[in-house]
């Protein structure tokens, strides 16, 4: 008689995705080493022995929850690319990049493991090698493609789009920085949407004016002086 499999509950996964979106909370927030499997298991609501059940060690999990952000932000880049594949006018391509319905509705999750993998590059060579070669080179190199696609078509004049990609993506890693702060609770002196709104006039300025100056740059963004706080306040 040969012995069934038995298949595994869609309970054993629900607790390893708890642990893994708890971990991933705490290790962002607190950092990877203040954080341990004790701390982990109470805020899971579960025994120790329960996580060493999914994962072998601290290590482990942080592998694991690096590999799921891989894995979410390389789909969310391909999802970027065939979207601008498709875009006919620069504010096509600004509209998918600089998304607000995107910006208010993607999970935390992804935010804080975003933010992890910035804390974690130092001393971490996954971490490090995600975000040099997959935030970093990938994210911008993608974006100077779909500018040049643009310029390519005739859209836009040519431009420094290599520069005008990197202000992008580090206007990105500010974002989500402000925003693990709100999910923290730390409200900033910022509007995010401010924010928000004067970088992608400044990405649309940038890539339709031929040899843009900084200084005509700024003064033709008014969100991005208006309404500073008050040194007195």
């Amino acid at each position: 008689m040969s012995q069934r499999e038995i298949p595994k509950s869609d309970f054993s996964s629900e607790i390893k995705n708890r642990i893994l979106d708890t971990a991933t909370e705490l290790f962002a927030i607190n950092g990877f080493g203040a954080v341990s499997i004790q701390d982990i298991a109470d805020a899971c609501s579960i025994k120790k022995s329960a996580f060493y059940y999914y994962f072998e060690g601290k290590e482990a999990l942080l592998e694991n929850i690096f590999q799921r952000f891989e894995k979410n932000y390389r789909h969310f880049l391909d999802w970027l690319t065939v979207e601008n594949n498709r875009a006919e006018s620069l504010d096509e391509v600004l509209d998918n990049m600089f998304c607000k319905e995107f910006i208010e509705t993607t999970d935390s999750i992804g935010r804080l493991g975003m933010s992890l993998i910035l804390k974690e590059q130092h001393s971490n060579e996954y971490a490090r090698k995600l975000f040099c070669d997959l935030i970093i080179d990938d994210s911008i190199n993608r974006m100077k493609a779909d500018y040049d696609r643009l310029i390519k078509k005739g859209v836009i004049p040519e431009s420094n789009t290599k520069m005008v990609a990197t202000i992008s993506m580090f206007h990105v890693l500010v974002m989500n920085e402000i925003r693990i702060h709100e999910l923290n609770d730390h409200r900033l002196p910022i509007d995010i949407f401010d924010i928000f709104d004067g970088m992608r006039e400044l990405m649309t300025l940038a890539l339709t004016t031929s040899n843009p100056q900084p200084g005509n740059m700024e003064s033709n963004i008014p969100s991005l002086s208006k309404q500073r706080p008050s040194q007195s306040a």
